[in-house]
């Protein structure tokens, strides 16, 4: 067996040995499983061409000279040797057995040797507390303590553990513990920073007898670059969630083997994660030309596409996804949301009434989106159902429920949709007012002014300063040509915001109508005192005088409207009317001039009364 180098120690290395134990203390526990168990470990180094140190490592002692290290660490070796806790150099004398796809090798040793009785690793589980061993950076043994991570299922038939321990990577191919003692695992380092566990019940396939195989008789590979090494890397950074390291190894899987379906699969999701939607569609694509009927390739094909918003190329292969397996239950509301997407709405609701009529998990959320398809495809009657059933789930959803009240609103049903409108004023109380005056709007546009003026009395009852639903009380009520209680309601929001222009308007109106012309001036007065150029408000002062048969006092109002809006044929006309019971036809004829440029129809009728 080739010379061990020795270390020599400097006062720099010490320093550095210092500060290692200050990052790496062990607890009481440790100290305990080191004490009782450096017997059984070892640490490794294995040589390549030329005596060349290649690597180092940690194995463990299961039997009479029968030691288990990572078998990445013997892959490309041609001689190892070992040196015990007492500083006793370990010949190797061979290889006994390995299994590439645990990463696990048996070793043979020359000589008497101490072994540890294994575990079962099946009691390994997520939170527990463990203890690894092996060469420090001093080269002496130590044991820190870890805990178990997540269970990394590569396989049905292969889990390893995820681990979290600060142990250097000298310990890899070491023993892992649990606090009785036992070996359950073996500690294995995929790279610097990516440490798991293989469970030691890998071992129990392996042989333990037999005539060792010399290294320097073996062929050197380098393991994470064969199929084995590349598989289990791969599916191990997958599982731990690293998927660009994972997608680097399973690359070269289907190098070794282009057949390998269920990589090409694992690629696919790895694409997906990496939203990469051209090298999925490659993946999922090359699946189905090795096995045309396998239904989750053209279910995940479908998926590529519908990610990809390639919504018309989704449709088939969701469709044959299902073909081949009814199970594929999701390919439905797929094929909903794809049709969707297309504008086509009766189709994109047909599809989810298919996945509905299946009781998925996701019923509300099928509801709801058939629901929306129903109503975007005006079928208003048939989406209030769908609403209400997806609000089972989620009663207080505004969103829905404003749906809800508008499916019944399109559809006539407004006394449903006025309780969905008064139940969304309990979920959201701030806006009261909002969805009362919606109602409102709601029976106003149906033609229900009756039923207008007693959804806004209500909200005035509940709000009596709200100046908006005031206006909407006096709107509804000038439709039911009540004028005069109209302008007190009128009144009373100009009380409330003296500054709302519209009230004055509608208050003007109103006298008018009632033919309280004087006081119709009044309110057109006070308006433009707020609005100086309010061309509206001119012109009712300008028109109620002329009621009043007051010609003079009209004129310059009606001028002011011509000012702001020189295109006003009614202004011009009213004008000539005005200068006409003047008796001043010159002005009169000067505004017919103006006006056939501007409403040729008017000027003909100001023309007959000249005439």
């Amino acid at each position: 067996m080739r010379k061990l180098k020795s270390v020599a120690l400097t006062c720099m290395f010490i320093l550095f040995l210092f500060s290692v134990g200050m990052i790496f203390p062990q607890s009481g526990d440790a100290d305990s499983i080191l004490e009782n168990n450096q017997g059984f470990v070892i640490s490794l180094s294995f040589f390549g061409v030329d005596d060349e140190e290649i690597g180092v490592g940690t194995g463990f002692f299961i039997g009479e000279g029968v030691l288990v290290t990572n078998y990445h660490l013997v892959s490309q070796a041609l001689d190892a040797g070992g040196i015990n806790f007492k500083g006793k150099k370990i010949k190797i004398e061979g290889l006994l057995a390995e299994d590439k796809n645990f990463d696990i090798a048996i070793l043979k040793t020359k000589g008497k040797s101490k072994f540890i009785t294994v575990g079962d690793s099946d009691e390994l589980a997520s939170g527990m507390k463990i203890f690894s061993m092996g060469s420090g950076p001093d080269g002496e043994l130590r044991a820190d303590e870890g805990t178990v991570g997540n269970t990394l299922e590569l396989s049905s038939e292969r889990k390893f553990f995820d681990v979290t321990v600060n142990s250097p990577e000298n310990f890899c191919g070491g023993p892992v513990f649990n606090q009785s003692g036992q070996v359950l695992g073996v500690l294995t380092f995929l790279d610097l920073r990516t440490t798991v566990v293989i469970p030691v019940n890998a071992l129990k396939n392996l042989s333990q007898s037999g005539t060792a195989a010399p290294l320097s008789n073996s062929a050197p590979e380098n393991y994470f670059e064969t199929y084995d090494g590349s598989n289990l890397a791969g599916r191990t950074f997958l599982a731990l969630g690293n998927s660009y390291k994972a997608e680097s190894f399973l690359k070269k899987v289907v190098k070794f083997k282009p057949e390998e379906i269920e990589v090409h699969d694992l690629l696919a999701k790895i694409y997906m994660v990496q939203r990469n939607y051209g090298l999925a569609e490659s993946a999922y694509k090359k699946i189905i030309e090795l096995e045309p009927n396998r239904d989750s390739a053209h279910f995940g094909l479908g998926e590529v596409f519908l990610r990809s918003m390639k919504w018309q190329e989704s449709i088939a292969p969701f469709q044959k996804a299902v073909d081949l397996n009814a199970e594929n239950k999701k390919a439905y509301s797929n094929i909903g949301k794809a049709h969707y997407e297309l504008r086509d709405f009766v189709k994109a609701a047909e599809f989810y009434q298919k996945y509905i009529d299946l009781n998925p998990q996701d019923i509300a959320d099928s509801y709801k989106q058939m629901g929306i398809s129903l109503f975007e495809s005006e079928q208003y009657a048939e989406a209030a159902p769908a609403f209400q059933e997806a609000l089972k789930a989620i009663p207080e959803d505004i969103t829905l429920n404003y749906k809800l009240a508008q499916s019944f609103q399109k559809s006539g049903q407004y006394d449903k949709a006025e309780q969905v409108f008064i139940l969304m004023t309990e979920l959201s109380p701030k806006d009261l007012a909002p969805y009362h005056n919606t109602i409102v709007r709601m029976y106003d546009e149906a033609k229900m002014p009756d039923k207008a003026v007693e959804a806004a009395s209500r909200l005035i009852e509940l709000d009596p300063n709200n100046a908006e639903a005031q206006f909407n009380l006096g709107y509804m009520l000038i439709k039911q040509k009540d004028f005069a209680e109209a302008a007190n309601v009128f009144k009373k929001v100009i009380e409330i915001d003296p500054g709302m222009e519209y009230a004055y308007l509608q208050l003007g109106y109103c006298h008018t109508q009632l033919k309280q012309y004087q006081n119709a001036v009044k309110v057109y007065e006070k308006l433009v005192e707020i609005l100086p150029d309010h061309a509206d408000a001119w012109m009712g002062i300008g028109t109620s005088n002329m009621q009043l048969k007051k010609w003079d006092p009209a004129v310059e109002p009606l001028k002011k409207v011509i000012e702001l809006k020189p295109d006003n044929g009614y202004a011009y006309y009213n004008l000539g009317i005005c200068y006409l019971n003047l008796k001043d036809s010159f002005s009169a004829r000067e505004v017919l001039n103006k006006l056939r440029t501007i409403n040729q129809t008017l000027a003909n009728k100001l023309n007959g009364f000249i005439k």
